[in-house]
């Protein structure tokens, strides 16, 4: 007897760990498993975000360019002079109304002074004489894109504007226009219009770190400071980053700089969010 059950004992224990052995491997293939499709959705949403944050700055570089090319038409158009009226009046209009690019439009002489705008004249009132925005634009005499500011008129907005030559060279003034970034307006469709993953946050920074645009409206006009794909974008990179943002929660990020303007793109996804579906 004794020799009997030492040899179920030795039995079992050799089954034991032949169980133990195969739950083991099987225990590891699983995580390895696991793992290989945790990296797998995060490199997918790495690149996702990355392609995503490339197609909206060039969107941006586009209506930038388009804005700029219906701006330096205006400007040959004025290049005889300031003082006929109707032609100043006939191009604002014409301008604020055939693409919808901008919200409003101003022409000033070299000396600051609003000639004409529209809608309205009286919308002159948010960019007044003193605008750093409108004497920075005069001060340039090119192609110039404001940071964003506060209106007059209340209305956070960008400014861009194009210099107006005469014929032999000298500098008449400047034809811009400004955009709102918390209304309605063709920039916020540009960026807004194309598809994301779910749960994707995506904004727009300036040389000075304002949100130009933000997922969340709210945040549109604040500053953000201690983000490391915003910062890299504006020194002119594009590329991926898996790290936490600037309020510390882990994100997977793409990021591209804004050909024309030094603006910056991120989108970004929680990596909660993202790992979320290997859960499913």
């Amino acid at each position: 007897m004794p020799r009997r059950r030492l040899r179920l004992d030795l039995r079992n224990l050799v089954l034991g760990m032949v169980v133990l052995a195969c739950l083991a491997t099987l225990g590891n293939t699983l995580f390895v498993a696991y793992q290989v499709q945790q990296n797998a959705l995060v490199g997918f949403t790495l690149h996702a975000n990355q392609a995503y944050a490339r197609k909206v700055a060039s969107s941006i570089s586009e209506f930038l360019q388009s804005a700029h090319s219906h701006l330096h038409y205006s400007a040959r158009q004025l290049s005889g002079g300031l003082g006929d009226t109707a032609l100043l009046n006939a191009e604002v209009r014409r301008l604020r109304l055939q693409d919808q690019d901008f919200n409003s439009i101003i022409i000033a002489n070299a000396d600051g002074e609003v000639l004409e705008a529209y809608p309205d004249i009286r919308q002159a009132t948010s960019h007044p004489r003193h605008s750093p925005e409108i004497q920075q634009a005069l001060a340039a005499r090119k192609r110039f894109v404001s940071s964003a500011f506060i209106s007059r008129g209340g209305n956070l907005v960008i400014f861009i504007s194009e210099p107006i030559f005469a014929a032999d060279g000298s500098y008449l003034g400047i034809v811009g226009g400004s955009v709102f970034l918390k209304k309605e307006s063709a920039l916020h469709t540009t960026i807004g219009s194309h598809f994301q993953l779910d749960g994707t946050i995506v904004f727009v920074g300036d040389t000075k770190r304002q949100l130009l645009y933000h997922t969340n409206p709210e945040l549109i006009g604040t500053q953000i400071d201690g983000s490391p794909t915003l910062d890299a974008a504006l020194r002119g990179e594009g590329g991926i980053l898996d790290a936490p943002n600037y309020v510390g929660v882990p994100m997977l990020a793409g990021f591209a700089p804004v050909a024309q303007t030094h603006w910056a793109v991120v989108a970004q996804q929680p990596r909660e969010i993202a790992l979320a579906r290997c859960a499913r």
